[in-house]
């Protein structure tokens, strides 16, 4: 079995007559991993506000039960998305993929990672401002293009890239899974973060508690484009 989602499997073995099953954890380098998933416990439903369980899938998806929501995230997901580009071959073969350090700020119409200061609300940019308005297939040429270099590739992060990304946040322990799925306000640039006391959204890069592993600000302030899309008028982003 190629497993295709982090998780735990059944493997049964047949050796001869003998027969044996066991379970194996697998967090591979490059699997894919639907977080909404994550989000169905009562103890985070309780932390967001819900009596149970049962109260928040019906409050936020419309239906009754556990097994209801979680088939139609994973049957809207395989029917719906698809990846425009796919480096699981060569992620695996050099044992995993750099992540840029800052998210990306616009230096002469190219991409740069590095402290930057938010954009105002124009399409217009300056030199040293986060990279705003462009759209997923613009980022996703800007990206190409970002390193000229001949011995590795850029590019916008896959779906999958983005969620070993979180994936690996929670197994070294510097996020738990409810500050990833139910509340990031802890780490995450919003107006109404815990640590920066200023309703306005801040510089990236500019608070040590919005860097985790030394990425800084993969929780809020701008939806993230990946390369996965439905066309090119209807891509999708992820994270916030």
């Amino acid at each position: 079995v190629e497993p295709t989602i982090n998780g735990t499997y059944t493997l049964k073995v047949t050796s001869g007559e003998e027969n044996k099953t066991i379970e194996l954890k697998v967090t591979s380098l490059y699997a894919l991993r639907m977080w909404e998933l994550d989000m169905l416990t009562e103890e985070i439903a309780q932390a967001l506000g819900y009596e149970s369980l049962d109260e928040f899938i019906r409050d936020r998806w419309y239906v009754s039960t556990v097994e209801e929501v979680k088939n139609d995230i994973i049957s809207d997901y395989k029917s719906t998305y698809v990846d425009r580009e796919d480096y699981t071959e060569a992620v695996n073969n050099n044992g995993g993929f750099y992540i840029a350090r800052y998210e990306a700020s616009y230096q002469d119409g190219k991409v740069v990672s590095k402290v930057s200061t938010i954009a105002n609300d124009s399409e217009s940019l300056e030199n040293g401002k986060l990279w705003n308005y462009i759209s997923q297939t613009d980022a996703l040429t800007k990206s190409n293009y970002m390193y000229t270099s001949s011995n590795f590739k850029s590019s916008l992060l896959t779906g999958a890239a983005w969620d070993r990304t979180l994936s690996w946040l929670e197994e070294t322990g510097v996020v738990s899974i409810f500050e990833i799925v139910g509340d990031s306000k802890t780490w995450g640039n919003y107006d109404d973060d815990t640590f920066s006391n200023t309703e306005n959204l801040i510089n990236t890069g500019a608070y040590n508690q919005t860097e985790k592993n030394n990425i800084y600000d993969l929780a809020g302030n701008l939806m993230e484009w990946t390369t996965e899309a439905l066309d090119t008028d209807n891509s999708i982003t992820r994270g916030r």
